[in-house]
C-alpha cells in the first residue's frame, strides 16, 4: 500500500486530497500542527504526525512513498512556502515523490503569459490575502491551461 505524508491535512486544500487519498485506498499520515483538529474532522482513526512541517527530517520523511505539500500559512508568513518546498527537496529520496500545491501566485495566463496573481490583486478585499500568492511568485510556474488539461 502507497503511504502518504499529507502536510497541511487540515487546510482546506488538505482536507480534500485527505479525503480523495484515503478513499482510494492510499494509506495516508496527516502531519498538522494541531493534532485535535484533524481528530476532529477525519476521526478518532487518523493517523496524524504533530509536528511543525519545518523541522521534519530525512528519516522521518523515509517512511513515505509519497509527500503531498498542502501547507498554508497567514499572509505575514508567506515566505515559508518557498522555505518549506526547499527543505522537502533537499530531504527527499530520489524514489519518493513530492507534489506541492500551490496556488494563482505559480500560474501564468493569457497570450503574454503574465501572472494570475497580477489580475487577483486587484479584487476588492485582495489586500488581506495577497501576499501568500505574491510570496508564490518565486516558486514554479505553469501556464494556467495545463492545469485546466
Amino acid at each position: 500500500m502507497t503511504k502518504v505524508l499529507l502536510i497541511g491535512a487540515t487546510g482546506m486544500a488538505g482536507q480534500e486530497i485527505y479525503q480523495a487519498a484515503t478513499k482510494a485506498g492510499l494509506a495516508v499520515t496527516a502531519q498538522v500542527r494541531h493534532a485535535n483538529k484533524a481528530r476532529e474532522l477525519f476521526g478518532t482513526g487518523v493517523t496524524v504526525l504533530e509536528q511543525d512541517a519545518l523541522t521534519l527530517s530525512k528519516d522521518e520523511l523515509a517512511n513515505f512513498d509519497v509527500v503531498v505539500n498542502a501547507f498554508s500559512t497567514s499572509p505575514a508568513e508567506a515566505d515559508n512556502h518557498q522555505k518549506l518546498a526547499e527543505h522537502l527537496v533537499h530531504r527527499l529520496g530520489g524514489d519518493q515523490r513530492l507534489l506541492v500545491i500551490l496556488g494563482a501566485g505559480s500560474l501564468l495566463d493569457g497570450a503574454d503569459d503574465h501572472l494570475v496573481v497580477d489580475d487577483i490583486k486587484k479584487a476588492p478585499g485582495a489586500d488581506a490575502w495577497i501576499a501568500i500568492p505574491e510570496g508564490q511568485k518565486n516558486g514554479a510556474r505553469l501556464p494556467a491551461d495545463r492545469i485546466r488539461d
